[in-house]
């Protein structure tokens, strides 16, 4: 045999390895308390003025562009924050950049229609 052909095992191998988690997605950093809150506020105040349905129509085509939709936030964040507190600009872009927070979000939208669906059939 050749060098070569005894080196190449080892090349694949170590290929295969440096691979391995190439493609894996980080871990997903739960939600704290006043993001769940803001979010609870959030799906409370589209609810109350009935946008339910149409923002769940506009969160979940939305999902796959939230990471884009927070870095535009963050690179108009001087702009924006002329006419909202910076603080909420940061909160938002860091909650569209993680993975789950607009499925809460919409898991919340469809918890408090369904509330008031149950409420109204009540009276």
């Amino acid at each position: 045999m050749t060098r070569d052909q005894e080196s190449r095992p080892g090349r694949i191998e170590r290929f295969r390895k440096a691979l391995q988690h190439a493609f894996a997605l980080p871990e997903v950093r739960p939600l704290t308390e006043q993001e769940r809150r803001w979010l609870e506020m959030l799906a409370k105040e589209v609810v109350r003025r009935q946008m339910g349905q149409p923002a769940l129509f506009l969160l979940e085509g939305s999902k796959p562009l939230s990471h884009l939709g927070s870095q535009v936030l963050v690179f108009f964040k001087p702009m924006i924050s002329m006419l909202f507190d910076p603080e909420n600009c940061d909160r938002v872009a860091d909650l569209l950049s993680r993975r789950g927070s607009l499925d809460k979000l919409m898991d919340l939208i469809k918890k408090y229609r369904a509330e008031g669906t149950q409420d109204e059939n009540q009276q």
